[in-house]
């Protein structure tokens, strides 16, 4: 697997999102259903929660609750981009990394610049937001990403 321009870390922040949700809806499934005879809904769901570990494990190398609490500590409420708060904290984690990672790549183009943007520059500024937008219209689901953008008109 190749890393691209997102690099390893957003591509496992990716892995973490997509199985969190799979087995978050088979969680609420459960809850929803009933529990096998002799097994209590709390060893059902521990059950679980040993089968997406191991399953990100085999997947990207890391340990789920490890890496989720980590990405958690990292990205605390104070530091939350306003317009994702309406979002899961997995697809904040990422949708914040996308963001940075363009923002260090804007911040590249104008510390070229040595204070004047030149035409290209300013299209290579357009071109890495356009690119971060595409990537999170691609991780969002479309209801989300219409929240998002009416919340980023609006400020």
């Amino acid at each position: 697997m190749e890393a691209g321009p997102l690099g390893d870390q957003t591509i496992v922040d990716l892995v973490l999102m997509d199985v969190g949700r799979v087995y978050q809806a088979r969680r609420e499934q459960l809850q929803r259903g009933k529990p096998r005879p002799g097994q209590e809904p709390d060893d059902t769901w521990q059950a679980l929660a040993q089968e997406r570990n191991q399953l990100v494990r085999q997947l990207v190398g890391v340990d789920f609750t490890t890496e989720l609490q980590a990405l958690t500590e990292e990205f605390t409420p104070g530091t939350r981009v306003p317009t994702l708060d309406f979002l899961p904290l997995e697809k904040q984690v990422v949708a914040r990394r996308l963001f940075a990672v363009a923002q260090e790549q804007e911040d590249r183009v104008v510390q070229s610049s040595d204070g004047v943007l030149e035409e290209a520059q300013s299209e290579q500024l357009r071109e890495i937001r356009a690119q971060a937008e595409r990537q999170l219209q691609r991780l969002l689901s479309p209801e989300e990403f219409a929240v998002y953008r009416a919340q980023a008109t609006a400020q």
